[in-house]
This record gives C-alpha cells, sequence and structure tokens, in this order.
C-alpha cells in the first residue's frame, strides 16, 4: 500500500515556526500529534501557542495535539 502524501489536506497549526518546519502546510487534516520531550524543551509553550491560536481557524478543531508532561 503506498500512501501520497501530496494529496492529503493539511491544516496550519496557527503558529508560523511550525508550520514552516512542516514544509509550509502543517498538520495532515484529522491526524492526532504527540509531543513529547524532557522538561524545558517546550511542549507547554507550544500548546499554549496552539490554543491561543485556535479561536482564528476553527478547523483546527479536526486535529488533536497531545502532550506528555
Amino acid at each position: 500500500m503506498e500512501l501520497d502524501f501530496a494529496e492529503q489536506k493539511t491544516i496550519r497549526s496557527g503558529i508560523p515556526g511550525v508550520d514552516e518546519l512542516l514544509g509550509g502546510k502543517g498538520f495532515p487534516e484529522g491526524s492526532v500529534i504527540f509531543i513529547v520531550g524532557g522538561p524545558g524543551t517546550g511542549k507547554t509553550t507550544f500548546g499554549l501557542q496552539y490554543l491561543a491560536a485556535e479561536p482564528r481557524s476553527a478547523s483546527l478543531a479536526s486535529t488533536s495535539v497531545l502532550m506528555r508532561i
């Protein structure tokens, strides 16, 4: 089975730096993103920025971000 990611619909995170790291496209629509890392790696900062951006983009509701603290 071959997946064609070029055809996959994406949703911008609302965080310009993250979207840039993801090739300027954002997260795959309907995906679940799991954020992990040690203390001080920016998990909480990412989560707060994502939550602050969400009201500006109703489409973010179809993507879930999970953080392990």
